[in-house]
């Protein structure tokens, strides 16, 4: 559709810096930014009561996933994970109501048991476990592992695979069923090493705390993510599809904004409270001793090893699958024990994606006790079941009006800057609110101002109706590296590589790169189109207030 022209490239590394610009340069215009908008919805008025509700709600939350830097909090959630590891350790399965028990561990057993059948219809009907499937579906992780440099398969492959002592004999007949593996493994004089367990890192999850994450051995974490799959299938066979769940829950948020009938629960700390005690009793002993042959007993912390007691650690390959499953059992226990259906779940009125729980208002305080009784904790200021607002899977509503707020993650380079600048207009289109000021504070940081049609990457430029007809833009130049280890016919049939022209090599995309470089582009507006409207943002009424900011804050 056009050229790509040369220059203007940019950097931004994973921390969001552009090169030149300090954290603490960036934490200032980070801080310009709030204070400006602040400043903005002070002076703006409305008699709309979502509208009202959505500037209080962009007031309280706009700072939330800014990446301010703020000594303490690593410590601060290494410090709540050990507490909350001692108290899965210490929990007490006898404790358990023994009915909602047994009625979420039949229905685990049915998801599984249905899937396994459909897997291996000879099989022995009463199969709820597939090691072949799991052995033939294991992939590396998209993330870092432990002992192991890089990320992706690319960057692994050609490294031995670290493993737990339990999870050693899968990976063995995995590799010397593989004959490039086997080669490997022959010249290298073997293709695993054995480790401890996992290692306990933090990623930032908003300006008041980080999150802890365990980064875990590459050849555990590909068993964890083939029996992940096993449990995703099985889900889908059901009718939850873990993949397109989120809209889904967002819609029924967005209904029960209007109507009341359904509440949103979010739960504390979800992924680390299941406890080895509560896994072994709510599911098979076929998936028990699974779990426990893959898993990371121990994590590293520091200079220290730490036996954990939960049966799996966010980073774990298969948590989120098995928590899923695992928290839809105990709802649907509790509908048991009131007289509902065996064995089926009525998906116009719940849904469960991780730790995101829609269930009926009449439904909440069973929920609530049957999920405490298993070890969990409800978060009681992110739950709703009452009044006109909901949330779920990052949407927010108002008697079923969108007021989800927007959040700046970046403001280090000037593709980050666009991307914010999108998020504010589109923002004050919704609602149609005059956040002038906050505008022209962000087009200030950039040196160059491009102006693209309403369908553009939001990193391109400033998406607008009101686009040239032939337009600049900052169009994303893929990072490449060359590979040059020992699986190149598995990861070119695998679609991992492709060939270079200018190389006699192949190359590959790394899964996460050290930084993404921009270049200026040209392009035309397609054959018949007289602006940039794009009817998917919105209809023509909000198009047009999006495209009178651009204009007065030029």
């Amino acid at each position: 559709m056009g050229k790509q022209a040369s220059g203007d490239g940019r950097r931004s590394g994973r921390g969001g810096t552009r090169k030149g610009l300090t954290q603490r340069e960036h934490e200032t215009r980070l801080t310009a930014l709030f204070s400006t908008l602040l400043s903005d919805l002070d002076n703006v008025h409305s008699d709309e009561p979502a509208t009202v509700f959505a500037i209080e709600r962009l007031r309280e939350r706009m700072r939330k996933r800014a990446p301010y830097v703020r000594p303490g909090l690593e410590a601060k959630a290494i410090d709540d994970f050990l507490r909350v590891n001692a108290e899965v350790t210490m929990f007490d399965a006898s404790s358990m109501d023994s009915q909602i028990l047994g009625e979420a561990r039949d229905f685990v057993y049915f998801v599984l048991n249905k899937h396994a059948r459909k897997l291996d219809p000879e099989g022995p009907p009463d199969v709820c476990f597939n090691l072949l499937f799991v052995e033939e579906n294991w992939r590396f992780g998209p993330k870092a592992s432990y002992e192991v440099d890089g990320v992706g398969t690319v960057e692994k492959i050609d490294q031995a695979m670290t493993c737990t002592s339990r999870a050693e004999p899968s990976l063995r007949r995995i590799r010397m069923a593989n004959p490039y593996f086997c080669d490997f493994d022959t010249a290298d004089h073997g293709g695993l090493v054995r480790v401890e367990g996992s290692k306990l890192t933090t990623v930032l999850k908003n300006e008041d705390a980080v999150r802890t994450i365990a980064t875990e051995p590459s050849g555990n974490m590909a068993l964890q993510l083939g029996g992940g799959l096993f449990i995703e299938e099985a889900l889908i066979g059901i009718g939850l599809n873990i993949h397109n769940q989120q809209p889904k829950n967002q819609r029924l948020a967005q209904k029960g904004s209007c109507d009341g009938e359904v509440a949103t629960l979010d739960l504390k700390g979800a992924s680390d409270r299941k406890s080895r005690q509560m896994i072994s009793r709510v599911w098979p002993e076929e998936w028990v001793h699974f779990f426990e042959n893959t898993r990371s007993p121990i994590t590293k912390i520091g200079g220290r090893s730490v036996q954990l007691g939960m049966m799996s650690t966010m980073g774990n390959g298969f948590t989120f699958p098995m928590m899923t499953l695992t928290i839809l059992a105990i709802i649907y226990a509790v509908r048991r024990l009131n007289g509902g259906p065996r064995r089926w779940i009525d998906w116009r009125q719940t849904a469960v994606f991780g730790d995101d729980i829609i269930v009926p208002v009449h439904e909440v305080p069973g929920v609530i006790s049957a999920l405490e009784n298993f070890g969990f904790l409800v978060n009681q200021e992110k739950s709703f079941s009452c009044g006109p607002f909901r949330e779920s899977c990052g949407g927010d509503y108002y008697e079923g009006v969108d007021v989800t707020p927007f959040y700046v993650k970046s403001l280090a380079s000037p593709a980050a800057v666009y991307v914010a600048i999108n998020q504010v207009i589109d923002w004050a289109a919704r609602f149609e609110l005059p956040l002038v000021r906050t505008i022209r504070l962000l087009r200030s940081w950039l040196q160059k101002v491009f102006l693209v049609p309403e369908w553009s990457q939001p990193t391109a430029g400033i998406r607008t109706t009101q686009c040239p007809k032939k337009y600049k833009m900052l169009r994303t130049v893929p990072v490449v590296r060359e590979y040059k280890g020992r699986f190149l016919m598995p990861l070119v049939c695998g679609g991992f590589l492709a060939s270079k022209a200018d190389s006699d090599g192949v190359t590959y995309m790394p899964h996460e790169s050290d930084y993404v470089r921009y270049a200026t582009g040209e392009a035309w507006l397609p054959r018949g189109y007289q602006d940039g409207f794009d009817p998917l943002l919105g209809g023509h009424r909000t198009s047009s207030y999006r495209s009178l900011l651009v204009a007065i804050t030029n």
